[in-house]
């Protein structure tokens, strides 16, 4: 087996890998959008409860009471759905962003497997630097969505 061959198919590999890792990212974003809206839920369903609570104590202050409840939960609502929307954006512009550069990298890496020995090298070195670059970035990406 020649060096390209190994090289190409140890890079295989690792394209390989960083799909697999893509796509975990990608769940847990999902999962993090799930558990916003289950806060939020949760936090309409106190607001609700709450106001039930307070219309049996109090029947003189009722419709001012329900009046403020309904405004909170909808203003905890509000600012959940917002939480919700800044994470589907964010998301959205990440798995954008990363899903171009790693296209651009695959059709580097397809232009490299293609090459004869005499371009090997060279677009060897133009590969890795942009694998490393990539990686990178993907990386700042991920810690970016889990703060």
């Amino acid at each position: 087996m020649s060096n390209k061959d190994a090289y190409v198919q140890k890079m295989e590999a690792q394209l390989k890998q960083f799909g697999a890792k893509f796509e975990h990212l990608k769940a847990q974003a999902s999962e993090k959008i799930a558990d916003a809206r289950i806060a939020v839920n949760d936090k309409i369903a106190e607001g609700k409860a709450k106001l039930d609570s307070k219309i049996a104590d109090a029947k003189v202050h009722a419709n001012e009471q329900k009046s403020q409840m309904k405004s909170d939960a909808e203003d905890a609502k509000d600012r959940g759905n917002a939480k919700i929307e800044q994470g589907k954006a964010k998301l959205s512009e990440m798995k954008n962003s990363t899903k171009a550069e790693y296209d651009s990298l695959v059709a580097k890496f397809n232009e490299l497997k293609a090459s004869g020995e005499g371009n090997f090298e060279a677009l060897k070195d133009t590969f890795e630097k942009g694998w490393n670059d990539f990686t990178s970035a993907a990386s700042k990406k991920s810690d970016e969505f889990k703060s």
